[in-house]
């Protein structure tokens, strides 16, 4: 039977502006390039990304997403809410590859999104699937979490829920999706994705370019009795971003192939990084900015649950590095 992937979470109306490498004489000379445009962004993103990936790994899946507003539906304010707005302005920039790449010189912000009343992130663009394999939730601080109306209707209980949950959190940790997803109950089965900087902004001691030795030591202890990283404690899986050059993996699942029986508790597993890169080093030398680095990794461990049986972290976590290392390059 095919497998079942619904992507759910805050969705964002992405608004490129181009700083076009020439200068016009007047308002007489039109301009040769699209100075202007504008793309699903989110969950919606995430969705691509995760297409993406399962075409690049060879899985059969279908993936429902959050059904897609249109342009002026969104401007005018008349169709589903829960729709935030964000600005970018990409430049060309010299160098590798050559001759170069798009990359956003300055991102200017987002609007909130608008969360009163009924909306259409309920709505999807196929059938919703009662229990999917995977439900994919992008939380990026937007108020999502916060909406219950927003919630797909698998979420409504643990032992009819999906087969597995993969998720982009974003702290507070306390927000009312977080809170029941974190209950034993529902976190045996939820793999986190989580920003190292998402950690330090929840008040985690985490130093930034030290050593990787170093940082090893300092993210085991957000995990131990105290840490912020506690929280997550009962987590099938979570996986800590250092930017591009590495990630903290922790895990309950059996160590070897043959165990079966999960671990109580959350603990280190593995730490996959990149020996002659710290964090934020490697992509020091790019100009402009990229994002993403949480959705190919989120995708990376999407197809990773799809998999039978699923094969050491190691592999999706490499490559989920790698794929973002791929994007900014090319952006």
């Amino acid at each position: 039977m095919k497998k079942m992937i619904l992507v759910t979470g805050d969705v964002v109306w992405d608004t490129h502006i181009a700083r076009l490498p020439w200068s016009a004489k007047g308002y007489y000379e039109p301009h040769r390039h699209t100075q202007l445009r504008n793309r699903c962004g989110g969950a919606w993103y995430l969705r691509d990304v995760i297409q993406g990936a399962l075409k690049s790994a060879a899985i059969e899946a279908d993936v429902i997403a959050p059904r897609e507003a249109g342009h002026v539906e969104i401007e005018e304010n008349s169709g589903p809410g829960g729709i935030a707005k964000g600005f970018s302005v990409w430049e060309w920039f010299e160098g590798e590859p050559k001759p170069g790449a798009w990359r956003i010189e300055e991102f200017l912000g987002c609007q909130s999104a608008k969360w009163d009343g009924e909306h259409g992130l309920c709505q999807t663009e196929g059938e919703q699937p009662e229990r999917p394999d995977v439900l994919v939730i992008d939380d990026l601080g937007l108020g999502f979490v916060s909406n219950e109306k927003a919630w797909p209707k698998c979420l409504a209980d643990p032992e009819a829920g999906p087969g597995s949950i993969v998720a982009k959190l974003s702290p507070p940790f306390d927000s009312p999706l977080w809170v029941k997803l974190l209950a034993p109950e529902w976190a045996v089965c939820v793999t986190v994705v989580i920003a190292a900087a998402s950690l330090r902004d929840a008040g985690a001691r985490l130093g930034r370019g030290y050593s990787w030795d170093q940082t090893i030591e300092e993210v085991q202890r957000c995990f131990e009795e105290g840490g912020v990283g506690r929280v997550m404690r009962h987590c099938k899986r979570v996986i800590v971003l250092f930017g591009r050059s590495g990630a903290a993996v922790f895990s309950r699942c059996a160590q070897s192939p043959e165990g079966k029986e999960s671990i109580p508790q959350l603990q280190f597993d593995r730490f996959v990084y990149d020996p002659a890169n710290l964090e934020g080093t490697w992509a020091s030398s790019i100009k402009g900015k990229t994002f993403g680095i949480a959705s190919m990794m989120t995708a990376s461990l999407v197809c990773h649950e799809l998999r039978e049986p699923p094969p050491s972290t190691h592999l999706p976590v490499t490559l989920g590095i790698a794929a973002a290392r791929e994007a900014t390059r090319l952006a």
